[in-house]
Order: C-alpha cells, then sequence, then structure tokens
C-alpha cells in the first residue's frame, strides 16, 4: 500500500518536474523569439527632424518568415516593409525598409533592431496623388534645334492609360513611402515621339506629401539603336531648374586608341544610360545606415569574409582619395576601368571590387558613396539593352539566335533607318567591355538600397554576359558563357548567379537567370563526367596557346597552356553558385580545386614554390590529338623543366591581396568548408609561406575570407 502511494507519488513529482521543464523551454523560447536577428545604426548630420529613411536588407533563410518589425529599445518604430524576394520555404529573403526616424543626434547614432513578426500591418498607400506643386520635367535640344519633352506626371498619365510605349512599374506600396518607376519616349510639341532615347521617373513619395525623391535617367537602350545621339538637356523641378548640360557625351579626356582623331563630341553612347537624383520640397537629412557584416554573411548572399579582420584606415583613404579625382559627370566612370582589357592590378576585378569590400569592412559613409557612385557610372557603358517590344532586357529566349558579335549571330537585327536624324553620331564608346574583366557593380548597391536602377544595372550586366557570345557557341537560349577566356567564364556566372540569386519574385528575370545558371553549371557538370577531364582537376576545355604566343609555330601547336589563377576564379565562382543555393554546383566546383590542392601537396613531385604560377603547360599535341598530363610529376616537369624552364620559384605577390598566392588561398578556403580532400594540409602548407598575412589583406580585402 505504502509502494502503491510512494510510486504514485514519484509519477506526479516526475510529471510535475517535466512540465516544469517544457514551461521552462517554451518561457526560454519566447524569450529567444523576443531577440532581434540583426541591428542597423542610423547616423544623421542634422538633429531634431523627423523624417524617414529607406534602405533594404537581406535575410538568412528561415529567419524572417512573414514580415519584420524595427524597435528602438522595446518600442515598435511603425516601419514600412516592402518584402521583394522570398526563398523556395517562403521566409524572407530580401526586404526594403522605409523607417521613420525622430530626432536622431549625430553625436548619437539611433540603433534599429530587427525583429521578425507573423504580424503584416494591412494599411492603405500614404500617397493617392501627386503633391500639389510637384512636377518634374526634361526637356532634349538636338543639333537641328528641335526640342522634345518628358515630363514626369503626363508620363504617369499615359501609363495608366495604356497608351504605348509609356509604363508604370509601382515599386514601394506602404504607409511610408510609395514608388513608381515611369517610363516612355520623350515627345515633341506636334506628339511626336523620340526613337532612341528612353526617360525614367523614378518617384519615391513620402508620407506628409513634403518629400519626393526623383530619379531622372536617360538611356539609349534599343537592340537597333542607330548611332550615338547628340543633344544638349535641362531639368526641372516645380519649375526650377535643376540641372543644364550641353553637348551629352563631349569627352573631356584623353581619346582612347580607337577613337584617336575623331571628334570629341561623341553624344549619348548607344546601350548606354546616366540617372540623376533630386528632391522636391523638403530634402530629408543626409543618412548612413550601418550593416552588421557578420550577419550579411551569414545570409550567404555575400562571400565569407574575414570579419575579424580590420582593414588598413590608409588604404581606405587612398580608395577615397583617388574616387574624388575622377572623372564622376554624365557618361564618365569614375575608378572604374575604361578599357576593361587594360592588364595589371585593378581595383575593380575579383568577387566584388576592392573598394566595395572596404566598404564592407568598414561601413564607412565615404566608402558607400563611392560605392553608390561606381554602380550609377556603371550605366555609362554599352551594356544596356532593351527590346522594343516589352520594355525589359533583350532577352535570348525571345531572340534564342541573336549575338552582339556580328560573326557569330544567326538573327540580324539592322540598325533603325535614321533619315529623321541626319545629325545621328557613329555608334562610339570611349568603353570596351568584356567577360574577362568584367566587375560587379550594382549587386551590393542593390542589395543594400533595393534601388530599381541598380536592379536593372545587374540585369543588363548579366545579359550582355550572354549576348556577346557566339549564338551557337552558347546554343541559344541556353545561355552558356563558355568558350570564353576561363576567368570570362568565372565573372559572367557570377553576374548570373546574382540576377538569378536577387531578382524580385514577380519578375519575369527572375526564372530567366535562374534557368541560365542552372544550363551553364549542367555544362560543367557533363565535362567533369566526360572525357577532357583529368585526375588533376585541369579545365582543359579553357586550355589554350595563349602563354607560348610569341614562340615558334611548332611550339603553339605542340603544347596546351592553362592560367591556373583563371581557373580559381572559376572553383570560386561555382562555389559563389553553391552558396546561393545552387547544389549542382558542387561537383564541378570540387573538381576545379583539386588543381590547387594538388600543386601544394605533392612536393616530392611538385615544388611548392611554384603553386601560384601564371601559367601551366597541362598537355600536349601528339599527331594531331591533345593528350593530358595526369600526374603532378608530368605537370610540373613540362611546365618548368623542359616549356619554362627559366621561370623563377617563389609564390610572387606576398604582400598583395590579390595575388595569386592569395586567391588560391580563397579556393583552398572554400574546400577546406567543403571537405575537399586535403584541403585543410594545402591551405596549411600555403598560410606558412604567406608572411604577414593579416597585414596584407588589411591592405587589400578583395580575397580576405574565411572558412
Amino acid at each position: 500500500m505504502n509502494e502503491g502511494i510512494l510510486k504514485c507519488a514519484g509519477m506526479a513529482i516526475l510529471r510535475f518536474v517535466i512540465l516544469m521543464l517544457i514551461a521552462a523551454f517554451m518561457v526560454n523560447s519566447a524569450i529567444a523569439a523576443e531577440k532581434p536577428i540583426c541591428s542597423v545604426v542610423v547616423e544623421s548630420r542634422e538633429k531634431d527632424r523627423d523624417f524617414v529613411v529607406t534602405f533594404a536588407h537581406p535575410f538568412k533563410k528561415g529567419d524572417v518568415e512573414k514580415t519584420v518589425v524595427l524597435k528602438v529599445g522595446d518600442e515598435d518604430i511603425g516601419a514600412q516593409v516592402d518584402v521583394k524576394r522570398r526563398y523556395a520555404d517562403a521566409s524572407v529573403k530580401h526586404a526594403i525598409i522605409s523607417a521613420p526616424i525622430r530626432q536622431v543626434q549625430p553625436d548619437k547614432p539611433l540603433k534599429l533592431d530587427i525583429y521578425p513578426t507573423n504580424e503584416k500591418k494591412l494599411t492603405d498607400p500614404v500617397i493617392q496623388d501627386f503633391p500639389k506643386g510637384f512636377s518634374a520635367e526634361v526637356v532634349f535640344r538636338f543639333p537641328d534645334d528641335s526640342i522634345r519633352r518628358a515630363n514626369a506626371l503626363e508620363f504617369y498619365n499615359k501609363a495608366v492609360s495604356g497608351i504605348e510605349r509609356f509604363r508604370l512599374v509601382k515599386w514601394l506600396e506602404g504607409p511610408l513611402a510609395s514608388e513608381v518607376q515611369l517610363m516612355g519616349p520623350a515627345y515633341g510639341a506636334n506628339g511626336d515621339l523620340d526613337p532612341d532615347l528612353l526617360v525614367i521617373f523614378g518617384l519615391r513619395l513620402f508620407k506628409g506629401g513634403k518629400s519626393v525623391r526623383v530619379e531622372v535617367t536617360v538611356e539609349s537602350p534599343w537592340v537597333d539603336v542607330p548611332g550615338n545621339v547628340p543633344y544638349d538637356i535641362t531639368a526641372f523641378l516645380g519649375g526650377k531648374e535643376v540641372m543644364s548640360q550641353k553637348q551629352i557625351g563631349y569627352w573631356h579626356h584623353r581619346m582612347p586608341y580607337w577613337l584617336k582623331g575623331k571628334d570629341r563630341s561623341l553624344g549619348h553612347f548607344a546601350h548606354a544610360r546616366w540617372r540623376k537624383i533630386y528632391w522636391w520640397g523638403k530634402k530629408p537629412p543626409e543618412t548612413h545606415i550601418r550593416y552588421e557584416l557578420p550577419y550579411l554573411v551569414s545570409t550567404l548572399l555575400i562571400p565569407p569574409y574575414d570579419t575579424e579582420l580590420t582593414i588598413s584606415s590608409e588604404q581606405l583613404e587612398r580608395s577615397l582619395k583617388s574616387w574624388e579625382q575622377s572623372p564622376r559627370g554624365v557618361l564618365e566612370n569614375g575608378i572604374i576601368m575604361a578599357y576593361f582589357p587594360t592588364t595589371g592590378g585593378r581595383e575593380d576585378l575579383g568577387p566584388y571590387p576592392t573598394w566595395t569590400t572596404r566598404y564592407l569592412f568598414s561601413q564607412d559613409n565615404r566608402a558607400w558613396k563611392m560605392v553608390l557612385g561606381t554602380g550609377d557610372l556603371a550605366g555609362s557603358f554599352p551594356v544596356h539593352i532593351r527590346d522594343r517590344k516589352t520594355g525589359r532586357i533583350f532577352s535570348i529566349d525571345e531572340h534564342p539566335g541573336f549575338s552582339l558579335n556580328p560573326r557569330g549571330t544567326l538573327e540580324k537585327i539592322p540598325l533603325r533607318p535614321a533619315p529623321d536624324r541626319p545629325y545621328i553620331l557613329p555608334g562610339t564608346s570611349p568603353y570596351q567591355v568584356d567577360n574577362a574583366h568584367q566587375p560587379s557593380l550594382a549587386f551590393i548597391p542593390y542589395l543594400l538600397t533595393g534601388d530599381y536602377y541598380y536592379l536593372e544595372e545587374m540585369y543588363f550586366w548579366a545579359n550582355w554576359c550572354m549576348l556577346i557570345q557566339n549564338a551557337a557557341y552558347r546554343q541559344k537560349e541556353k545561355g552558356l558563357i563558355a568558350p570564353d577566356q576561363t576567368r570570362g567564364e568565372a565573372w559572367a556566372l557570377r553576374q548570373l548567379v546574382d540576377a538569378a540569386k536577387i531578382a524580385p519574385d514577380e519578375h519575369h528575370e527572375k526564372k530567366y537567370f535562374d534557368s541560365k545558371v542552372e544550363s551553364n553549371l549542367k555544362y560543367y557538370c557533363i565535362f567533369i563526367d566526360g572525357p577532357d577531364a583529368t585526375p588533376l582537376g585541369t579545365y582543359t576545355l579553357g586550355a589554350s596557346d595563349a602563354y607560348v604566343r610569341g614562340r615558334s609555330a611548332q611550339e603553339r601547336q605542340k603544347w596546351v597552356t592553362l592560367a591556373p589563377w583563371q581557373q580559381n576564379f572559376l572553383a570560386w565562382s561555382l562555389d559563389h553558385a553553391f552558396r546561393a543555393g545552387y547544389t549542382t554546383a558542387a561537383k564541378p566546383r570540387d573538381y576545379f580545386t583539386r588543381l590547387q590542392v594538388g600543386v601544394l601537396t605533392h612536393p616530392n613531385v611538385y615544388d611548392i614554390r611554384y603553386a601560384a604560377s601564371y601559367f601551366l603547360v597541362i598537355g600536349e599535341r601528339v599527331a594531331g590529338d591533345k593528350q593530358y598530363y595526369t600526374t603532378w610529376k608530368e605537370l610540373f616537369e613540362k611546365s618548368f623543366r623542359v616549356v619554362s624552364p627559366d621561370t623563377k620559384p617563389g609564390l610572387g605577390g606576398l604582400d598583395y591581396g590579390s595575388s595569386y598566392a592569395y586567391i588560391g588561398r580563397a579556393v583552398l578556403l572554400n574546400g577546406v568548408r567543403n571537405k575537399v580532400p586535403n584541403s585543410r594540409e594545402a591551405l596549411k602548407v600555403l598560410e606558412s609561406n604567406l608572411p604577414n598575412r593579416l597585414k596584407v589583406l588589411s591592405g587589400d580585402p578583395t580575397w580576405a575570407f574565411t572558412p
């Protein structure tokens, strides 16, 4: 009897303990749910002013099921959240946030904590109509003294009325901020529409109707544009002149060699665009948003930067000085290289430009302005091509046979006849673009601002990477970026991946770029399982005689060479695709990583002092057939004892963070994270030969990654 009572009492106590543990767990879970997933800091130079600041933020998969709220301490400040992209599990990936800021002090930055919430507030848009007295207009004067105008309110009325060639895109909509993008041609007094130029007004209206952010973008985007368009321009806001410039496209600087002797009045370059931002009404205070770099990295949308690294303030100041001294006017290029094939060390090359990585590490306001400025000037380059019928980028799904390569196109599109514009100029540009040296200029600006201009910049550049390829070689609508220089494939793949992973859910381009990434990854998977793959992990399809040029015809015909650092670019881009959710990138990534691992882990047959070389001989032609090397000994002996015995040992560039050795290190870090065999051993060997590593990466953080 007593035993039964004790047993019952014991069971009761056990149940009580279990219930208490469950309750404690639930309490702890509730507490955990009340913790912010991340924070941003708002800095302002003015005080005692209420305003709305708009910025964008990416989120880690699963962190935000529905939407977010922003709090100062325990107070919900009532932010507006426009979700632009969700993950496959429907959690939020990318959102544009408009936050009301009250009485921020210049010497006291305001911390905004971001919390997930499932309580989405349903409110009407703040703006039902444009504020009284608002107007925005640009006036074009052409060499024949004809005048055409583009008026934002008239664009709006034409677009909502469904008039052809006028379009409206709703971008933000909520209680704090509304934004529309209005697109159309300028028009003359008799209603004639400009055949070559496209004008875009981006109008962002804020609560209270006292402020309107006005973007003015002018493009020459049509695939059949007959040449460069010269014009003078004047812009007005509320009837007041805010811009006046004669001879758009006049080149004030040193003429490139292909334009020497030409008239400096080039006009608006074909397939280029420019933008300016103005404020109507009360301009809000200048603000700066500081992000948590570790959280940004955790989203997998940016590379795995070493967030413990402190960058060199001296190098940052030097970079800022270069920007301040660079040409930053309409259709100029700032610090972006004008002639992409230029060789040597450059800050615009790498996973992301060096100036962008310096901003990410420092969160410096001046560096951020440089990132945005180069994003704006990305429009100057001749890569902006739209379809007249759709107004969107020129799709290779709809034009599978078209190529910008005149010898590689299966669909010829003649230039528009232009007897109406006898003053049209030849379609020349002071810039030359290629895939092999293509920087990423718009992804980070769009990721952190949500500006529609930067979104379309991403689309244009990624699409150009395919349009420039021979239509047959790219397999028409599949959009293959090979064959090309290996580095060209690497950077083009990065552009496609970035566009695909962040394009808004409702945009046609999301599916479009996603399919092109998948096609290219399939291409690499077929290669590594095919007869041209080797045990050494060499990219034989990317090999050529490029590194024996200047030698005898017999040598050029005999040796097959490869730039291992370019292959490392491709290995990095494949891991970049994997981090973006493309799991099929894993196998080719690991295959290409094998080469960098191998040259560091076979010291008996491959001297590690040559493990970051400029080129390798990976095979030879025998009786007309290519035979690729399959042993590390053969690879080393042929490269540095037969073909190039005068190559000096040494990893080289050890004081330069974008050198071949540091690029190799980044690939090995990926290998360690992804458990590629012997990657850790190879990394240890390489890092033992990189003196002052932290100091070097502090000066140049382009490849400053962690496993």
